[in-house]
């Protein structure tokens, strides 16, 4: 009986409809095990020596927070001289500096943008060496990537996605995030399960807080339980079944699989606002993490790699009714670009298969 491991996480402002966001993560075949999540955790720790964990991708885009991240904890002569330079910066950020120093704890990230801007002006030679660290973590990140991606078949490890364009509706955060997070698993029961055999996937998902404009909760174990049991039609008709592993925080007790996932949704977001076409988007994303943002599925005949991204809209509908066995698809939905040829791929290859 197969068995899947679903990492998830989220990047953009969900509370912002005019702000690009995405759920998704880390799709992979393997078994939820104290041995995975060592050897995780292991190459987590090779491939990023000198950051503390759990590395959030948003803070490591950032090259000044390298000074926060390991001049804080002990780093070297060049990430002390940054936030000795800023302490002397202005009142907001000699602040910023002093809570970090105080608390231990890593700035927000537009905290770190302010800093990374009065820095990269006063004190270039500084700014560049925090850059140049940067830059070469990213390519440690990247050699991580491949290495989870050519440790299991291309078919068997790959990033999954649900992406919300800015302005495409008035949804409030808890809306877009409970949709996205909803099209993000029917998308995977379409990938994983064999026609004819059961496929389960275990999802661990990073906390965060849901808020409706009137009330705010803390996502937890019993409302992914909720917004899966919407999914369950699909899958059903895939013959695969959810379980909710964890809902926790991203610090220390995090999951290396969660984080992982935190830096695919992060660069998918970076990629997807912009690509005009779904093979722009699938490329630059394997460039960019060495990761495939494409798998099989069980459900159709051939080796055909088929889009493991969508939208939660009128596109993610019409693959949805492709794939039923009751339903028939009437045209391809009104909405173009990447979204559009991702359910197109999809139809084409469902239609291809009944024939």
């Amino acid at each position: 009986m197969p068995a899947w491991l679903l990492f998830i996480d989220e990047s953009g402002n969900f509370a912002d409809p005019d702000d690009d966001v995405v759920v998704g993560g880390w799709l992979v075949r393997a078994y939820d095990t104290d041995q995975l999540r060592a050897a995780l955790r292991q190459r987590l720790d090779v491939s990023l020596p000198t950051i503390p964990f759990p590395p959030h991708a948003a803070h490591l885009d950032v090259a000044v927070s390298r000074a926060f991240l390991q001049g804080s904890i002990g780093g070297d002569a060049s990430c002390e001289d940054a936030l000795q330079a800023l302490s002397r910066a202005t009142a907001e950020i000699a602040a910023v500096v002093r809570n970090a120093r105080e608390n231990r704890r890593v700035p927000s990230v537009a905290d770190l943008r302010k800093a990374d801007v009065w820095l990269r002006r006063n004190y270039p030679r500084l700014w560049r060496e925090l850059a140049e660290r940067r830059d070469r973590e990213e390519h440690q990140r990247l050699t991580l990537n491949a290495a989870l991606s050519l440790a299991a078949n291309a078919r068997e490890s790959f990033a999954v996605a649900a992406f919300d364009r800015a302005g495409r509706s008035r949804r409030n955060d808890r809306e877009r995030y409970e949709g996205l997070l909803r099209a993000c698993v029917e998308r995977v029961a379409l990938h994983i399960a064999p026609r004819g055999s059961f496929s389960f996937v275990h999802l661990r998902v990073a906390e965060r807080d849901l808020n409706d404009g009137t009330t705010t909760r803390r996502l937890d174990v019993p409302r992914v339980e909720h917004i899966l049991r919407s999914a369950e039609p699909m899958f059903e008709s895939s013959d695969a079944r959810a379980l909710v592993r964890s809902v926790g925080p991203f610090d220390a007790t995090t999951h290396p699989g969660v984080v992982i996932a935190d830096h695919l949704v992060n660069r998918f977001r970076r990629i997807a606002r912009r690509a005009s076409s779904w093979r722009e988007l699938a490329v630059e994303f394997e460039i960019a993490t060495r990761m495939a943002i494409e798998g099989g599925c069980g459900r159709l005949d051939g080796a055909q790699l088929l889009p493991a991204a969508t939208d939660d809209g009128p596109a993610h509908a019409a693959v949805l009714a492709a794939m039923s066995d009751n339903a028939k698809h009437r045209g391809n939905p009104e909405q173009s670009g990447w979204v559009a040829e991702q359910a197109a791929a999809w139809i084409s290859a469902a239609e291809g298969w009944r024939r």
